[in-house]
């Protein structure tokens, strides 16, 4: 008779962790792997603040750029027109809007630029990215000593096995002449 085995999954290498698994509760706690990708992700997206903050600076200087010399054409058509027809002139209350308008830009630029992450937020970030790299690297290192020191733990168990059975089998072929 036949006794069936269930086939055993294929080893992996020496040294390799096994693919990370997505945990069947996702309201059970978050393994230091997740943890660590979760950190890289969130980096990854710092990165992209980044750039959109230095764009944002760019977009800020080149709207305040065209707001000036649309001051500056506005005034300048104002003028050429005075000297055509001062009837028709820019007035005050004309001047006002387009400086109100020129300081409500200005202050949404300057929102939106606070909005965007500080320098030392990024740094803070950053330098929780690098413990937590470190502390990754910590732990595949550790894991890998404790895989290599569980191998070397077997063979020393099967060794003294060994010996215990030799022991046994003499002892009892000893026993055995008495």
């Amino acid at each position: 008779m036949e006794s069936s085995t269930p086939p055993q999954p294929p080893e992996q290498p020496a040294g390799s962790a096994p693919p990370p698994t997505p945990p069947a509760d996702p309201n059970a706690p978050k393994t230091d792997v997740q943890v660590v990708e979760e950190a890289v992700e969130e980096a990854i997206e710092h990165d992209g603040l980044k750039t959109v903050r230095r764009w944002m600076i760019v977009l800020s200087v080149w709207a305040l750029a065209a707001t000036a010399i649309a001051v500056i054409a506005f005034m300048e058509a104002r003028d050429a027109k005075n000297e055509q027809d001062s009837a028709q002139s820019a007035t005050k209350a004309d001047i006002e809007r387009v400086q109100q308008r020129l300081r409500d830009d200005v202050d949404e630029l300057r929102t939106d630029v606070d909005r965007l992450p500080t320098q030392a937020e990024f740094n803070q970030l950053q330098t929780r990215l690098r413990k937590a790299q470190r502390d990754a690297t910590t732990a595949r290192d550790d894991a890998t000593t404790a895989s290599d020191d569980t191998a070397e733990l077997k063979t020393s168990v099967e060794s003294l096995e060994r010996q215990v059975n030799s022991l046994e089998s003499s002892a009892d072929n000893g026993g055995a002449g008495n």
